[in-house]
């Protein structure tokens, strides 16, 4: 991500000029102001100083402690060392989208259209936990979120930390709290988008059980969730998942 890192040093590059040209800005109009005003005149010109590099060096991370508690810029973070790759501490790789689904299709290679349902849901739900329990709520407690912290919390900065894995531009808003229930919709989810046409395997099953399972692990509680509309067959690549509460005998 060395756009972000561009950025950064973009930002503090200004805060220094800032610093620098501010008390040169007061040596010269303080003393020619009647004696009265020079002091106003000079409070006012730091603080504007102070809120300007504030604003230049820190304002992604001071904007998502103020909104969410936790800092949103964090889950930004990508590390490379020694061909390692880490977000946030996380291991992580890079492959084409491509790499993915031709990995999903090998799994359910001859399977039916049910049974490779089946399977993908169930692998979805296996990494969907792993990842909501290893790294996932860690990572919330490293970043200052309690364990009793507020559900909706969570779930936006889930929302946000796999929306900059790559993953598709999620939208929980319709979620109801603190039931959970409601919608979710994933555009251009990255097992729809550069998809072969021809390549009609229900991968989105897998997103099924993944969601679910961080769903669940996030709210503690019993949820059910479906893929209602593909992607595929949508022009903005939009695909709809409906969230409902499990029943004792679902």
């Amino acid at each position: 991500m060395w756009f972000i890192g561009l950025r950064a040093s973009r930002r503090g590059a200004a805060a220094f000029i800032v610093a620098l040209i501010a008390p040169i800005v007061a040596s010269i109009l303080v003393p020619s102001l009647p004696g009265r005003w020079q002091f106003a005149v000079a409070y006012g010109l730091a603080l504007i100083m102070i809120m300007v590099i504030v604003w230049l060096v820190n304002v992604p991370t001071l904007l998502g402690r103020a909104l969410k508690g936790v800092s949103s810029q964090a889950f930004l973070e990508y590390e490379l060392k020694d061909g390692r790759l880490c977000k946030q501490c996380t291991p992580n790789v890079s492959m084409r989208i491509a790499t993915f689904h031709l990995l999903l299709g090998k799994i359910v290679d001859g399977a039916d259209a049910t049974r490779a349902a089946a399977l993908l849901r169930t692998l979805g739900t296996s990494v969907g936990k792993s990842f909501a329990l290893r790294d996932f709520i860690p990572k919330l407690r490293r970043q200052g979120a309690s364990d009793a912290g507020d559900v909706g919390q969570r779930l936006e900065m889930w929302r946000f930390f796999d929306e900059t894995a790559g993953m598709g531009q999620f939208d929980i808003d319709s979620l109801h709290l603190p039931s959970v229930t409601g919608t979710i919709t994933l555009r251009n989810s990255f097992l729809v988008f550069d998809r072969e046409p021809s390549d009609q395997r229900p991968y989105c099953s897998f997103l099924e059980g993944y969601i679910e399972s961080v769903l669940e692990t996030l709210s503690d509680r019993r949820l059910k969730v479906e893929h209602v509309h593909c992607g595929m067959s949508d022009p903005d690549s939009t695909c709809l998942f409906s969230v409902a509460t499990r029943r004792n005998d679902a």
